[in-house]
């Protein structure tokens, strides 16, 4: 444990290692951290099923993956981040805990009766794939992929972010191994720019009804020589 300051300290964790009471309240946190997001806005489309959908797939998400993470904890639940961290099998993803995301997002889009949803879904699944595999191309596996940053709104602005970040590129800096991630947003983009991330690639969701197209750009920080 390496304390931050008052009132709060910061974890570093494997396997996600947050408490089993606390899926539902950091699901919470990540569900309104990305409730403007453009990604979830395309494929989501109404505040409704944003609230709807959000908690509960970022729930079986967090129950399910297996990664690294820091936690900046406060009184309430503070801010977190997760990474995929590199490993010999060279996956981002394993089937086994990317599946029960899948089959509980296609059970509640059957439930509601919102194929468009999961239609959707597959195809934002096959863009992102895409990418990955176009960018990383040998380096597949091989990276810290920054998956999930979100702060409790109560704690927004108080560069919590910035500090854990900052412990994620230390300990790709000791591996000598890259960061990689998307990035949906302007704020997000500034964000990385300003930790010295280089924009290296991007693609689009495609609009669809007179909307625009939701553009993913990707970041990346090669390691420092420590």
């Amino acid at each position: 444990r390496v304390h931050g300051g008052v009132g709060f300290s910061i974890h570093e964790m494997m396997n996600c290692d947050i408490a089993t009471n606390e899926f539902s309240r950091a699901a919470s946190v990540i569900a309104e951290s990305f409730f403007k997001d453009p990604v979830y806005r395309w494929l989501y489309r109404t505040d409704d099923n944003m609230r709807l959908f959000l908690p509960i797939v970022f729930e079986t998400y967090l129950k399910h993956t297996e990664c690294f993470a820091f936690q900046k904890r406060t009184v309430d639940f503070g801010s977190f981040m997760i990474a995929v961290t590199p490993n010999e099998e060279r996956v981002l993803w394993d089937e086994s805990q990317w599946e029960p995301f899948q089959l509980v997002h296609a059970k509640m889009c059957e439930d509601l009766a919102q194929p468009d949803i999961q239609d959707r879904f597959y195809l934002m699944e096959d863009v992102f794939e895409s990418l990955k595999t176009d960018v990383l191309k040998e380096k597949y596996g091989d990276v810290f992929y920054l998956t999930i940053i979100a702060s409790d709104p109560a704690h927004q602005g108080k560069g919590y972010a910035k500090d854990l970040m900052q412990l994620l590129m230390r300990r790709a800096d000791t591996e000598q191994k890259p960061i990689y991630v998307e990035c949906t947003s302007d704020l997000s983009a500034r964000f990385y720019r300003k930790l010295g991330f280089q924009e290296i690639s991007k693609t689009h969701l495609p609009g669809e009804d007179g909307q625009a197209d939701v553009e993913i750009v990707v970041f990346w920080r090669d390691p420092q020589q420590l």
